[in-house]
């Protein structure tokens, strides 16, 4: 999908991995706020803010967490990050409870698009203080939501499900509800000797990890190795 957005001149009208403080610093100022004697932004006397919330168990997270408080701060953002327990880190993200949070929460989708574009749906939408079980972010477009609703009646393989992925990823990538941060690759190898039918990329019967819940489906899908 990511070759199809590319193909299809997207990530050149949403240059999305540009970094640009001076559009930044303009976008800013163009809000009404001054930068003040102590490097940070202000505007009607209230300091301009940001509190990171990040899952005390995940140090990759924090990390990158670190990077963006010092990019905030360079641009004149008097950001910080926080460490919450994973139950108090959870509990605020479904009921709205948070400035910025890192995450993960975009992810779902495996061979398709619908699972992972789904969680934006404004079908999902509850007001802030309210357990919401998708859309946590309470992002509204409804034309957005609509185009996601097509593809979830289509049948897996459709070929109308690209069209629909290319206009709904316009919309949502000229909006950027979330702002994607970074991919992590990871290589799973699975031996042959007595165990076959494993997940690949050309045996896609299911994702490989085996950290998750789903890997009891893997172990029913093996098969004795011949001889």
């Amino acid at each position: 999908m990511v070759k199809l957005l590319k193909d299809k001149g997207l990530y050149d009208k949403y240059p999305l991995m540009k970094t640009d403080p001076a559009k930044a610093a303009q976008i800013i100022e163009s809000k009404g706020y001054t930068k003040g004697g102590d490097g940070y932004y202000a505007k009607d006397g209230k300091q301009l803010t940001l509190d990171i919330q990040v899952h005390e168990a995940f140090i990759e997270k924090q990390r990158i967490a670190q990077v963006l408080t010092e990019q905030f701060q360079n641009i004149g953002i008097n950001a910080s990050w926080r460490k919450l327990a994973g139950a108090t880190w959870s509990d605020n993200f479904q009921k709205g409870n948070y400035d910025v949070r890192m995450g993960w929460q975009t992810c779902g989708s495996v061979n398709e698009p619908w699972n992972s574009m789904n969680t934006f749906n404004a079908s999902w939408l509850k007001p802030v203080g309210e357990k919401a079980d998708q859309n946590q972010w309470r992002w509204k477009n409804e034309p957005y939501s609509a185009l996601v609703d097509q593809i979830g009646v289509l049948p897996l393989g459709d070929p109308k499900i690209d069209d629909l992925f290319v206009q709904d990823m316009d919309i949502w990538m000229g909006e950027l509800p979330v702002i994607p941060v970074t991919q992590a690759k990871k290589i799973i190898p699975f031996n042959n000797t007595y165990w076959t039918n494993w997940p690949s990329s050309t045996n896609t019967y299911l994702h490989p990890p085996t950290w998750w819940q789903s890997t009891h489906k893997i172990i029913h899908n093996l098969k004795p190795a011949s001889g």
